[in-house]
C-alpha cells in the first residue's frame, strides 16, 4: 500500500508545484515507484514542472469516463518507469464524482509506493478530498508572516480532520537575509507552527531563470541537494536539513551576504 502524500498550502504561490514534482523525483531517483496525482483540477502546472508537457494523452476524466484505461491515463516521467503523472486538467474538479476519484486513488495506492498530492491552495473541495485520501501530509510555507498564518489555518484542519502526520516544508528561503537577521530561520518557523520541520528549499535564481527548459531538480544544484534531503528524510525518517547557511558563515560570508542583500 502506497505512502498517500498531500502537498499542501494555506497561500497560494509558495511553491507546492515545484515541491511536488521534486519530491516525486528525487523519491524515483531513490529507487521508489511514484505516482504525483494533480489535485489542482484543471488549473495545475505540474505538467510544466515535470517537464510532460505535450506528452499527456489521456488524463484522469478520459479513465473515469471509460475512454482508456487506468495505465494509458498516467504519464510517465522516468524513462526508468518508476516516475508517473496523473493529470486532471481537462475539467474541473465539479465534473468529478468523489467516489471514482477515490476508487482511483486505491487501485494506484496498490500500484506505486508513493503517491504525491499536488493540491490547490487553501481549503477548496479537492483539498478537503485529498485530506481524505491522504496517509500523511505536508504544508509549504514561506518565510513570511502572511504565509505562515494561512498555514495554522490548513494545519488547524488537518488536525480536525485526525491527519496527525503532519510536517512543515519551508521553500524560498533566502541565506543572507537569514544570516543578517532579516528573515525568519527554520527553527523559529518551526516554533511559530509548532510542527516539525520536514525540507528546507532556499530560494534559486536557477529555478526561475532555468525553469522553462529543465525539471525542477535540473535547475540548480542547491535545489537539487536541498530536494534531495527532504526526499531522504521522507524514505528513510530522517531529520536532514539543507545548509542553505553554508556559503555565508565566516568573514567572507558575511561579505557575501551583505553583497547578496543587496544586489
Amino acid at each position: 500500500m502506497a505512502r498517500r502524500i498531500l502537498i499542501a498550502s494555506g497561500k497560494g504561490g509558495v511553491g507546492k508545484t515545484t515541491i511536488s514534482a521534486g519530491l516525486g523525483e528525487m523519491l524515483a531517483e531513490l529507487g521508489a515507484s511514484v505516482c504525483v496525482v494533480d489535485f489542482d483540477f484543471a488549473l495545475n502546472n505540474l505538467d510544466l514542472a515535470l517537464g510532460v508537457e505535450g506528452k499527456i494523452v489521456y488524463d484522469l476524466y478520459d479513465y473515469l469516463s471509460g475512454r482508456c484505461k487506468l495505465r494509458q491515463a498516467l504519464t510517465q516521467v522516468s524513462e526508468k518507469g518508476n516516475f508517473y503523472f496523473l493529470s486532471t486538467n481537462k475539467v474541473s474538479f465539479d465534473c468529478y464524482d468523489e467516489d471514482q476519484i477515490k476508487e482511483t486513488i486505491m487501485k494506484l495506492s496498490a500500484i506505486f509506493d508513493y503517491l504525491i498530492f499536488d493540491c490547490s491552495a487553501g481549503l477548496s473541495p479537492a483539498f478537503k478530498l485529498g485530506v481524505q485520501l491522504a496517509s500523511e501530509a505536508f504544508i509549504v510555507v514561506c518565510p513570511s508572516i502572511f504565509s505562515l498564518k494561512d498555514a495554522s489555518i490548513v494545519k488547524n484542519y488537518l488536525i480536525s480532520q485526525n491527519q496527525k502526520d503532519i510536517g512543515l516544508i519551508i521553500n524560498r528561503i533566502r541565506g543572507d537575509l537569514v544570516a543578517c537577521g532579516q528573515m525568519l530561520n527554520e527553527k523559529q518557523i518551526e516554533d511559530i507552527l509548532q510542527t516539525h520541520v520536514v525540507g528546507v528549499i532556499p530560494e534559486s535564481d536557477g529555478c526561475i531563470t532555468n525553469g522553462n527548459l529543465t525539471t525542477v531538480c535540473e535547475s540548480s544544484e542547491a535545489m537539487r541537494c536541498a530536494l534531495k534531503s527532504f526526499a531522504q528524510n521522507v524514505m528513510y525518517g530522517k531529520t536532514l536539513v539543507f545548509d542553505y547557511l553554508s556559503k555565508y558563515r565566516g568573514l567572507i560570508g558575511k561579505i557575501r551576504a551583505k553583497i547578496k542583500k543587496g544586489a
